[in-house]
């Protein structure tokens, strides 16, 4: 389930769809009768996990794949949503169980066609108004994550591209550095992943500004025995320490038990370094989130999400972005 503004979202998550499965397709679905808030905090929103793939299994053949979407377009109005979310991580690429192939490329953008052409024909048979469709979005990442993906030629199908700008630096990277960055830091190599950049990126291949949607944290990424040096930025590290909410870095990492917070001016974002443990610690504050919303409206973008609402339970980030966007 994905929040927009008042919009509630069906996401087909990349469990569903990059796993590879034998057998059946057939969807298997939670039934929701509540709706708003409710729905999320009382009911599982999503499609059976015993029948993960089902949406790579159907887009191998044109039949099932028009069986599949048509399904998938019915489910959404039925429970009260406002459109579907695709979050498929990543086409054509490797993952922990999922098998990849190059045809995901084309595969990819029949995909997101085909769903647009059954929530176009719902929305027309239900007489939905003109100026509220039923919606189609794309959860996107930048860089190697969109070498499978026809940024040029999938745009027009949907609403908008929420993009995954963070989780630049995590467990799978081989330095430190900042996760979440709004430019490329001064030590940072030149194909080093930014929101700008990415957001650079995505307006070359033909996307319009209005459909972008820039992703922001609400979690720090944390790395420990890190090299000294440029207060452990981009630095190599032992080991990946772990994901720490906002409020748990105000009550136990900003300023607090040896970790000092240091701004970057070039990537325009905060961080922590304990020299004593070596810990480096990469995260987004009220600070960097409201330099962020300037960016998106100074470059006439379509807004901003983030990752994710228990992880801001006073509202103290979400309420900057909100307060900056107006």
């Amino acid at each position: 389930m994905r929040f927009a503004g008042n919009k509630i979202f069906l996401v087909l998550a990349s469990v569903l769809i990059g796993a590879n499965v034998s057998g059946p397709v057939e969807f298997g679905v939670d039934v929701l009768e509540s709706n708003g808030y409710a729905l999320l905090k009382n009911k599982r929103v999503g499609l059976d996990t015993n029948q993960a793939g089902v949406i790579r299994a159907g887009v191998r053949t044109r039949v099932l794949l028009r069986k599949n979407c048509n399904l998938v377009a019915l489910y959404a109005p039925e429970h009260g949503l406002d459109g579907i979310d695709l979050d498929w991580e990543y086409p054509g690429l490797p993952g922990p169980g999922i098998r990849h192939r190059d045809e995901d490329r084309p595969n990819f953008t029949l995909l997101l066609r085909t769903l647009r052409e059954h929530l176009d024909a719902l929305g027309a048979k239900r007489s939905r108004r003109a100026d509220s469709p039923y919606l189609l979005t794309a959860a996107l990442a930048d860089g190697e994550f969109t070498k499978f993906i026809e940024l040029d030629r999938i745009h027009p199908y949907l609403d908008w591209i929420d993009l995954m700008t963070y989780d630049f630096h995590n467990s799978l990277t081989p330095t430190t550095g900042h996760h979440a960055a709004l430019r490329r830091s001064q030590t940072s190599a030149a194909s080093e992943r930014s929101i700008d950049r990415a957001v650079t990126q995505y307006l070359s291949a033909g996307v319009p500004a209005r459909k972008l949607v820039v992703g922001v944290p609400f979690y720090g990424r944390a790395f420990a025995d890190v090299k000294a040096g440029r207060k452990g930025l981009d630095q190599p590290y032992g080991h990946y320490e772990g994901d720490h909410p906002w409020p748990q870095l105000v009550a136990d990492f900003i300023d607090r038990n040896g970790y000092a917070r240091h701004w970057d001016a070039a990537a325009q974002v905060p961080y922590l370094w304990n020299a004593q443990t070596r810990v480096f610690v990469s995260y987004d504050d009220p600070q960097s989130l409201k330099l962020k919303a300037e960016f998106v409206k100074a470059r006439g973008l379509g807004g901003m999400m983030y990752w994710e609402q228990s992880q801001d339970p006073r509202g103290e980030l979400v309420g900057v972005l909100a307060a900056t966007l107006r």
